[in-house]
């Protein structure tokens, strides 16, 4: 849109939301995820088996603790989901919500998810320099 058709007051900005999707085979299973990412917040879902969401956690940092805190919206407050917003929290600094539908008494599957978003939000940040500061790592 043209600066001129925009009504008086009105000004034009990029957007600033990033979605990605990927795989990863681990363990004979194929983990998919999905990251949307916003201005000041990550939405993390990650899954095998299936398109469902069976938990979501939302953490954030606060002036209280130096851990971030973390919110059940649903599912189980003990699943590894809470556990991987609150680091991602805290390595990141920004809210982050996880939903996390892997199977249930699977660490190794579990690190290796965890290492394979790290690597992904790591390399998608340096392939856009210029967004560097607005990145997520």
């Amino acid at each position: 849109m043209a600066d001129s058709a925009l009504p008086e007051g009105v000004v034009e900005v990029a957007p600033r939301l990033k979605l990605r999707e990927f795989t990863e085979n681990a363990v004979d299973t194929i983990i998919h995820f999905q990251v949307l990412e916003l201005v000041d917040q990550l939405y993390v879902w990650i899954g095998a088996g299936g398109a469902r969401m069976e938990s979501l956690h939302t953490a954030m940092n606060t002036k209280y603790d130096n851990l971030p805190v973390v919110a059940t919206h649903f599912g189980d407050n003990t699943s590894d989901g809470a556990a991987l917003a609150q680091r991602l929290s805290m390595r990141l600094g920004k809210v982050v919500s996880v939903s996390s539908s892997l199977p249930p008494g699977t660490p190794l599957m579990q690190a290796m998810a965890e290492k394979r978003l790290i690597e992904e939000l790591t390399q998608a940040s340096e392939d856009a320099p210029e967004e560097k500061a607005d990145s997520v790592f």
